[in-house]
């Protein structure tokens, strides 16, 4: 084991294998625990130099919760020669899905649920146009948190060409590890025209795996070429042979991410997931025709208790109006006619009409069908919403900064200043200013009436997951991936540093003079903006800090990825409170600009919460047609919430309180 490479102190051992070894390390700067895969094989043609720098600038931009980051790669020499490395995200007491499935005893529904998350993750990679092309057990970690973080993305691709001496017939330990999960077109010779159809195959494995608890081939001791005969021309045993529950759409979706052509397959890793959602929502599926039996089936079984509901009404109603008939059968035989009429007098004046008032508050209209705003060409990285008009700022990976003008569902300008993706976005106090930060470290903050460009900075803190922009749009400050806040455009650069994780999120107070912080050690930290001097800690909320916001008073707002919240005020002026939002497993949160309602996003669903009523005004809701939440922000009048997901559309939801 090398006790250093490159800037890196080698700590231990965490796995090996036929190609390559991975170690624990520590970074010296920024100082944080990192993965470091070793190759095992020399790289020594410069042609394949040039493509492996070119393929990890590529892995270095692709950002996603759900997979491990690149943080750095190069060429280390040791007795045997030149060998590549890459440097990743470490994950702690992570355990692969099956073992981490195992171990919980996750039911059905929640193992599905899980999967849906490694579909997100996936999906994310394919839009920026990298295949896995090794997806298998040992490469989806769950961490701490109950989330999936995907790992060696695109290193199969970054070192096919010349990088490795080892081959398919050289390496038939390894390959009889992965052949379980390649799909047919990977084995043959050429592997020629990949794309993502054999990472849906790949999950199409796992997933029947993980919900079966066996492979659909016992491979196991075959010769590689009988292994992949068997691959390319035998059918899997149905899933429901095995676990009789899978019978019906979920065997019938994992069959179709089995399928041997690829062009019956899902398209990409998203539909996948999105087919995964409508069959938790019982919904029809894409992979299948939907009949009339079948759609009746679904909605009976989506609406059940509301169906028993209004038959329990109708039998009722059924019975009081059969009841009604009799008795009122029985009083036309017994009861004698008016007087009026005995006695042959004329009837008297009709009986006045009776009018029944109607309701003083109606009940409200239903929820509007989702709006989709589309101009993206990637996955949404970040939103913004303008703290007093009707205006969104979206960007995506693909650079592209777009600010919607919501009255009118249109783009009001489109901005294209960067160079690399961008990965967040964020308004001026007073609206005037949009801001924006790329990957390569790169800041630009435009005007909002028109998109000029106002002023440019650089970060040199590496990866960034927040922005914040002062009053009047300058200074702006970095939320960093190391233990960093960067304030930079003011008199002079200021480093806020902190202690327990990366940064996600920040946020100025109103006046500019403090700047504030949430890390994914669950640890918000507040500065002075002018000296970076600590003023105020908090770590009671312990979770990772996913949003932060001060409120116009001054008090601070905070929401962790469990969905758990505070407010407080750094000066100890009023008591703390904390709230809850309904929802676990947050991906992304946004406050309004008077920090008292949160809209936040999982996966797959969303939700707006009222701070100050404590009531819902969007219980958990989920959109079949989105292809996994990235993004969220609320409008300026707070009626209605945008959500951006990984294919890069913006979903407009309006908003009503939730009885």
């Amino acid at each position: 084991m090398p006790r250093t490479i490159g800037e890196y102190d080698v700590q231990r051992v965490l796995g090996a294998g036929g190609m390559a070894t991975v170690y624990a390390a520590l970074q010296r700067q920024p100082r944080r625990t990192v993965a470091i895969k070793v190759m095992r094989s020399a790289a020594n043609a410069k042609s394949a130099m040039h493509r492996f720098k070119r393929e990890i600038e590529i892995l270095g931009r692709l950002r996603h919760p759900y997979i491990a980051q690149v943080y750095d790669a190069g060429i280390h020499v040791d007795d045997t020669g030149s060998v590549p490395y890459f440097v990743m995200e470490y994950v702690p007491g992570a355990k692969t899905i099956i073992e981490y499935a195992t171990a919980r005893e996750l039911s059905l529904r929640d193992r599905v649920k899980l999967f849906i998350k490694v579909c997100a993750a996936v999906e994310n990679g394919h839009l920026n146009k990298i295949i896995h092309r090794d997806l298998k057990p040992g490469n989806i970690l769950i961490d701490e948190n109950a989330d999936p973080k995907v790992i060696d993305f695109g290193v199969a691709r970054a070192t096919e060409f010349d990088l490795t001496s080892s081959t398919m017939h050289t390496e038939e330990g390894r390959l009889i590890g992965t052949i379980q999960y390649m799909a047919p077109e990977q084995l043959e010779p050429t592997r020629q025209n990949l794309d993502a159809r054999c990472d849906v195959y790949a999950l199409g494995i796992l997933l029947y795996k993980l919900l079966t608890g066996r492979p659909p081939y016992d491979l196991k001791g075959m010769p590689v070429f009988t292994a992949a005969q068997v691959i390319r021309e035998d059918a899997p045993p149905k899933p429901s042979s095995l676990r009789p529950e899978l019978k019906g759409d979920l065997e019938t979706i994992i069959l179709k991410a089995l399928a041997k052509e690829r062009e019956r397959r899902y398209r990409t890793a998203g539909s996948l997931g999105r087919d995964l959602v409508r069959y938790l929502a019982d919904k029809p599926i894409k992979a299948r025709d939907a009949g009339l039996a079948y759609r009746v089936r679904l909605f009976a079984r989506r609406h059940r208790t509301e169906l028993i509901a209004a038959a329990v009404v109708g039998v009722v109603i059924v019975i009081a109006a059969a009841v009604l008939i009799q008795q009122q059968s029985r009083l036309d035989r017994v009861t004698p006619p008016p007087d009026d009429l005995v006695a042959g007098t004329p009837p008297g004046p009709p009986p006045a009409p009776v009018t029944t008032p109607m309701p003083a508050n109606p009940e409200p209209a239903p929820l509007p069908d989702p709006v989709a705003l589309t101009g993206h060409g990637a996955a949404i990285t970040g939103f913004a919403a303008s703290p007093d008009r009707p205006l969104l700022a979206s960007v995506s990976a693909d650079a592209r900064l777009i600010v919607w003008d919501l009255e009118r569902a249109q783009p009001r300008f489109t901005a294209a200043d960067h160079d690399a993706s961008i990965v967040a976005v964020a308004f001026s106090p007073a609206g005037d200013f949009v801001g924006t930060v790329d990957d390569a470290g790169r800041i630009v903050v435009v005007t909002t009436n028109g998109g000029r460009v106002e002023r440019t900075h650089r970060h040199d803190c590496g990866a960034v997951h927040g922005l914040a922009l002062a009053p009047g749009g300058a200074p702006v400050a970095v939320a960093c991936a190391g233990f960093t806040v960067r304030v930079i455009g003011g008199d002079r650069p200021i480093t806020c540093r902190g202690s327990a994780g990366s940064f996600r999120c920040v946020a100025f107070s109103p006046d500019g003079r403090l700047v504030a912080a949430g890390s994914d050690g669950g640890v918000v930290s507040v500065w002075d903006a002018v000296t970076g001097v600590t003023r105020h800690r908090d770590e009671t909320l312990r979770d990772p800090i996913v949003a932060i916001a001060f409120t116009p008073a001054g008090a601070l707002v905070t929401l962790t990825d469990q969905g758990l919240g505070r407010r407080w005020h750094p000066d100890g002026a009023e008591a703390a409170a904390s709230f809850a939002v309904g929802l676990a497993g947050l991906r992304v949160a946004s406050f309004d600009a008077a920090g008292g309602t949160v809209a936040a996003a999982s996966a797959d669903e969303v939700t707006v919460w009222d701070i100050d009523a404590a009531t819902p005004l969007l219980a958990p809701r989920a959109l079949e047609e989105a292809a996994g939440f990235t993004a969220v922000a609320l409008t300026a009048d707070r009626d209605a919430v945008a959500v951006g997901d990984a294919e890069g559309t913006v979903h407009l939801l309006g908003l009503r309180p939730v009885p």
